[in-house]
């Protein structure tokens, strides 16, 4: 067992570069060349970015502010709550429009899996101007469309949400 250990270390050993971390080379630009294995940047969408509040549903549609990006509705207002993240979002396909269930929860898992990739050009926006919001982002079309074509179409609603947010 004790050989088993030490042959991968040898093997993930040899893969690696050997560089000694001295106070001088962190300072040196060989530093920070190194790549670091996690991204800077997270994409992920976890639960304290959702959503949830009926409460905070109710009041967008109430007092919200609406945009028209075809084939999205939002309706946004901005954040009262301390939230972790710059921005909560809930995501809507109409029953009237798409029929099937499953059907619903794919256009559902294509529009989630777009915003988890794009969500970062609005974080900068928001981080930046140091404000905090709400937003439902509503699929008012009665097709399924293919990823990358919702992909191109959250892309645009973000920059035109970024847009709203400015001139409000």
């Amino acid at each position: 067992m004790n050989t088993l250990k030490n042959t991968t270390r040898t093997i993930i050993n040899s893969f690696l570069p050997v560089i000694p971390l001295t106070s001088a080379l962190k300072h040196s630009s060989l530093y920070y060349s190194i790549p670091f294995i996690m991204s800077e940047r997270s994409e992920t969408f976890k639960k304290h970015e959702r959503l949830c509040s009926k409460k905070a549903i109710e009041a967008l549609f109430e007092k919200g502010i609406s945009i028209s990006c075809y084939p999205f509705y939002v309706l946004w207002s901005y954040s009262d709550q301390d939230s972790i993240k710059p921005a909560k979002v809930a995501i809507s396909v109409s029953k009237k429009l798409i029929k099937s269930a499953v059907q619903r929860n794919a256009v559902k898992r294509k529009i989630r899996e777009a915003y988890r990739k794009k969500k970062y050009i609005l974080y900068d926006f928001l981080t930046s101007a140091g404000k905090k919001i709400n937003f439902i982002l509503i699929y008012r079309e009665n097709k399924v469309p293919d990823y990358f074509e919702i992909e191109r179409h959250i892309d645009d609603t973000i920059q035109k949400l970024i847009s709203s947010i400015i001139t409000h």
